[in-house]
């Protein structure tokens, strides 16, 4: 059984959309709304150049949230990966 949560996500540079920060449980939401704050507060404190820098040219205006089947509990994701 899982429980199904959502992250920030990105298309990385190997064209593959995959989770933005680390898979780990302290990197879900409970809710679509507190992973798109998460990702607002993120995407508005960068400047410049800070975005392709850290995640590459290709990672430019691709971020968004995507919901993820986590492992009950300690949330954990299943998978870093997702279809785009």
């Amino acid at each position: 059984m899982t429980v199904t949560r959502f992250v920030v996500t990105h298309v990385n540079t190997h064209n593959m959309r995959s989770m933005t920060f680390a898979h780990q449980g302290r990197n879900t939401h409970a809710t679509r709304e507190e992973a798109e704050a998460n990702m607002a507060a993120v995407l508005n404190g960068a400047n410049g150049n800070d975005i392709p820098g850290v995640y590459g040219a290709q990672s430019v205006d691709t971020f968004e949230v995507r919901p993820v089947e986590c492992y009950p509990g300690h949330f954990d994701p299943i998978t870093r990966y997702f279809e785009d």
